[in-house]
C-alpha cells in the first residue's frame, strides 16, 4: 500500500519537489558550514597580526615627550570613567 502511494506521490511530482527542497536545503547548510569554518581558519591563522602582535612603530624623529603638567591634565577622570589620550597640540 505505502509503495503504490509512493509511486503516485512520485507520478504527481510532490516528492520530487519534496526531495529537491530536502536537497537544496542540506547544500545550504554545508555551504554555511564550509565559510564558517573557512573564515575560522583564516582568522586563527592570522590572530597575531590581527591583534597587532607583530605591529612596530618607526619614526624618523623621536617620539615628543609632554611636560608632566600637560599630561595630568589631560589624564583620566575616575569619577565620570572618560579617558582622553595627549596630544602634542595640547602644549
Amino acid at each position: 500500500m505505502a509503495w503504490r502511494q509512493l509511486r503516485r506521490d512520485l507520478a504527481a511530482g510532490e516528492i520530487r519537489i519534496l526531495l529537491a527542497a530536502l536537497l537544496l536545503a542540506v547544500m545550504a547548510v554545508s555551504a554555511v558550514g564550509f565559510l564558517t569554518d573557512r573564515a575560522e581558519r583564516g582568522l586563527a591563522m592570522e590572530a597575531n597580526r590581527l591583534l597587532g602582535g607583530d605591529a612596530v612603530l618607526r619614526a624618523d624623529e623621536p617620539r615628543p615627550s609632554w611636560p608632566r603638567d600637560v599630561v595630568l591634565e589631560q589624564a583620566p577622570d575616575p569619577s565620570d570613567g572618560a579617558f582622553r589620550v595627549p596630544s602634542p597640540q595640547a602644549e
